[in-house]
């Protein structure tokens, strides 16, 4: 068993003192680099780089703050393959796992689109919890209508508040 030893206020700032001390070193000497970056990138690199929106969780949830978009009730999954930047796909509901949306890499094309992805893919998601998976996809062009007239009508709504 270890013996827990109480510190005095003092001894605890000099402590911590050493190991944030610790820390900075090992930074410069570059032991933290291995295994993942802890820094978060603020931008898309590589052959995201011409994407204007993050392709970020964060970033998603401050655009549905930002237009007050109801996120409850809903997951995101960044799909960051670079193969779906040839797509004409913005996103995908999960029809397995109703309320996950997908986001491929065009919807952060700007800002607008990442919007109007999010409230068509969130139609997508009220029609799978009203009517389930198996009407859903008997009657997808209807669904696909449906999602496309709502993104539409939400999207003027919430960019004029």
């Amino acid at each position: 068993r270890k013996q827990v030893t109480r510190l005095t206020p003092e001894q605890a700032r000099a402590k911590e003192k050493e190991v944030l001390s610790r820390i900075d070193k090992s930074k410069k000497s570059g032991i933290m680099k291995s295994g993942r970056n802890l820094e978060r990138k603020e931008q898309n690199i590589g052959a995201f780089s011409t994407l204007t929106v993050p392709m970020q969780k964060r970033e998603i949830l401050n655009i549905c703050r930002k237009y007050s978009i109801d996120t409850s009730g809903i997951t995101f999954k960044i799909q960051r393959s670079e193969k779906l930047l040839a797509l004409p796909f913005y996103g995908s509901t999960d029809y397995n796992n109703i309320g996950r949306i997908d986001l491929f890499p065009s919807a952060f094309s700007s800002e607008e689109e990442l919007v109007k992805t999010i409230l068509h893919e969130k139609c997508h998601v009220l029609q799978l919890k009203k009517h389930g998976k198996a009407y859903a996809q008997q009657n997808l062009d209807l669904m696909e209508k449906q999602a496309y007239r709502f993104e539409r009508l939400f999207y003027s709504l919430v960019t004029k508040r």
